[in-house]
């Protein structure tokens, strides 16, 4: 619940994001707690998902932002658990379905995604 009050009086968690990619660029490792429906570009905050949607990802850099009219957008590399984001390959070795969008620097997330589905970060020395 926090989390949705610091979106509504800021933008706390861009400014985390932001922190991530340098601490990301001096070295550390940063793994990210979110939602599942990030990864597919969902927007939106379902409590009840938190038991099962919810794990922690390896943010891997390539930080950007774009807007597109009154669109915004975010772009970085995860790694994922079972999931190769770069091959688009599940654990299986099965190809992605297509309907699944990548957390990439060229394959944007919208902004309201993001936001609706980033818990916080730890940092590993």
């Amino acid at each position: 619940m926090s989390g949705k009050l610091n979106d509504a009086i800021g933008d706390m968690d861009i400014m985390h994001l932001k922190i991530i990619d340098r601490k990301y660029k001096q070295g550390h490792t940063i793994l990210m707690m979110i939602d599942s429906d990030m990864i597919e570009d969902k927007a939106g905050y379902n409590p009840k998902a938190l038991t099962t949607n919810v794990h922690w990802v390896v943010y891997e850099g390539g930080l950007n932002f774009l807007e597109v009219g009154d669109s915004k957008f975010v772009g970085f590399r995860i790694y994922t658990w079972g999931y190769d984001p770069v091959n688009q390959v599940d654990e299986n070795k099965n190809p992605a379905p297509l309907r699944k969008v990548l957390i990439r620097e060229k394959q944007r997330i919208l902004l309201e995604s993001f936001k609706s589905n980033y818990y916080g970060y730890i940092e590993i020395y």
